[in-house]
């Protein structure tokens, strides 16, 4: 059973992190929802305290995927990409976010079959690249993050152990399964 956090209310984040680092190449992956009618669920990277790490939101007063970056208490930039129109705030989406040197990659799906429903990718600041805890965040009442394991980017596989990321990719994009072949009529 993973770490689950609740949010129940207060504008300041909740943050919920692991014991140790992780290393400053990470994929990392959480259940995120937001049940209330307001607030964000989210995945941090990075974590050495509030004003220092990556945050990765789903938003639900913007209705998007929100990153942010925040170093040494300083803002250091915010990327917001829409959710799609009907989009379920009240059931468990699937986040994964990988960041490889200064490039982040963050998926948002209704599963762990990479399908989907958001992407974003982005350079963050190279001070914002450094090991650190990962873990859940949540802000506003309702807001509920369930973390799932971290992993040094693995390039292919699914478990949860710890591989080293390999020196070059594409991100979690490039890793998708290719599309199943059209059936036989």
């Amino acid at each position: 059973m993973h770490p689950h956090a609740a949010h129940t209310g207060g504008t300041a984040p909740a943050y919920l992190v692991s014991a140790g680092p992780a290393p400053a190449r990470v994929r990392a992956e959480a259940d995120l929802r937001v049940t209330g009618a307001s607030g964000a669920s989210g995945l941090v990277l990075g974590y050495s305290g509030a004003g220092d790490h990556l945050a990765v939101w789903l938003d639900r007063d913007r209705g998007a995927l929100v990153t942010a970056v925040r170093v040494q208490g300083v803002d250091r930039g915010t990327r917001v990409t829409p959710l799609p129109p009907g989009f379920r705030w009240d059931t468990w989406h699937h986040a994964a976010a990988e960041l490889r040197g200064t490039r982040l990659t963050v998926e948002v799906g209704t599963d762990r079959l990479r399908d989907a429903v958001a992407v974003q990718e982005r350079d963050v600041p190279v001070a914002a690249v450094h090991g650190g805890r990962v873990g859940a965040a949540a802000r506003g009442p309702g807001a509920s993050p369930n973390r799932g394991p971290a992993r040094r980017c693995p390039p292919t596989a699914t478990s949860s152990t710890a591989t080293r990321c390999p020196p070059t990719g594409a991100g979690c994009a490039a890793r998708r399964p290719a599309p199943p072949p059209p059936a036989a009529s």
